[in-house]
């Protein structure tokens, strides 16, 4: 991998090295600049006309930065790596994996900040499955890890990829306690789900069952990138 000067530390900003890395990552797989300014706002990685922004919480404090990409002609690529294994180093060399449950499902913990601007066109969002090592452990927990592997990655270009992040079995229509039911997760993150699919324009409610607002998705026909599985 090639080396990169990076402008956040000449200039004495702070980032994590799990973020370091996945720039250098983004950067050498797409020969693109780091750190390159446009628009006001530096992009995490600049390729051509496309910019990569890797994030990996607080979706709600970039939207202001994607619109202004997207206002100047910029597509953008919001990059969310969720971690799946963990790789800590213990006392006298020894190491220890710790492997997290991991579902893409997760991504609407964030999705849900930029759902209006999934429609956009030059809107897309990366999820990654990672791999990643730090050298100190507390309750399980590393800090400032590094990245060791990108295991899997679900893209999603538009409204109709957020149903390939669904439950496969969940029924039409489906309220959010079937979200939480098919899915296996709590109420909250199930109505940050059923709130993305509707403002996305995925999904629209249709009346309501058992005091619980019923949706249904619109056909993936209406959309140029159909869902994938």
């Amino acid at each position: 991998m090639r080396r990169t000067s990076y402008v956040s530390d000449m200039m004495g900003l702070r980032e994590s090295s799990l973020h370091r890395d996945l720039k250098s990552y983004y950067a050498y797989c797409h020969g693109g600049v780091i750190e390159q300014e446009v628009c006001g706002y530096k992009a995490d990685v600049l390729v051509g006309r496309q910019a990569y922004e890797i994030q990996t919480k607080g979706f709600y404090r970039i939207r202001p930065k994607i619109q202004r990409l997207l206002d100047g002609g910029y597509s953008v690529c919001v990059v969310y790596p969720i971690q799946a294994v963990l790789e800590v180093r213990l006392p006298l060399g020894r190491t220890r994996k710790l492997r997290r449950r991991f579902s893409p499902i997760r991504a609407f913990e964030e999705l849900v900040y930029i759902a209006a601007l999934l429609p956009h066109g030059r809107v897309s969002i990366e999820i990654l499955k990672l791999h990643e090592k730090g050298e100190r452990s507390r309750r399980n927990r590393a800090r400032n890890t590094r990245l060791v592997a990108v295991l899997g990655r679900w893209m999603i270009r538009g409204p109709s990829d957020l149903a390939s992040l669904l439950p496969p079995d969940l029924p039409s229509p489906f309220t959010t306690a079937d979200i939480a039911e098919k899915a296996g997760i709590g109420k909250n993150l199930a109505d940050k789900v059923a709130y993305t699919l509707r403002v996305s324009g995925l999904a629209r409610k249709i009346g309501s069952r058992n005091r619980f607002v019923l949706y249904e998705l619109f056909s993936p026909a209406l959309y140029s990138h159909p869902p994938r599985g």
